[in-house]
């Protein structure tokens, strides 16, 4: 038998969450642990349209920073912030993401991820802050 409708919608807003260690960040207490979520469809494809714009990988990591209970952490008004992180982590945070949001597809999905970091407009401006 198929699901119904209502056994599918269900799963609206769980994800799968990851810690991710980010040295680079590193604080005064030694913690260098970032929680991420996989993507929804929605977030998918807002990212495919906002990738002409330079912000797409920072408002994906925008929405899918958690905290411990999976609640976002950053607005969509901090990707502008976060577009200015340094690379190293950034890709860490973006793969981590990419491969929860398409387990059956993460090494594609990861050198595409890898692709788009490359030539992102991000990646070679001349303000971003030093780590």
């Amino acid at each position: 038998m198929a699901l119904s409708k209502d056994k599918i919608v269900k799963h609206a807003g769980k994800h799968a969450i990851r810690e991710v260690h980010v040295p680079e960040w590193v604080d005064e207490d030694g913690d260098d642990v970032v929680i991420v979520r996989g993507m929804s469809i929605g977030e998918f494809e807002l990212n495919q349209a906002r990738a002409a714009d330079g912000k797409a990988t920072a408002m994906v990591l925008a929405r899918c920073i958690v905290d411990g209970d999976g609640n976002r952490i950053f607005s969509d008004s901090d990707a502008g912030v976060i577009a200015k992180l340094p690379m190293a982590g950034i890709q860490r945070l973006s793969q981590a993401v990419a491969s929860l949001s398409f387990p059956d597809d993460a090494e594609s999905v990861d050198d595409a991820v890898e692709d788009a970091v490359k030539d992102s407009p991000e990646t070679t401006s001349s303000d971003s802050v030093s780590g």
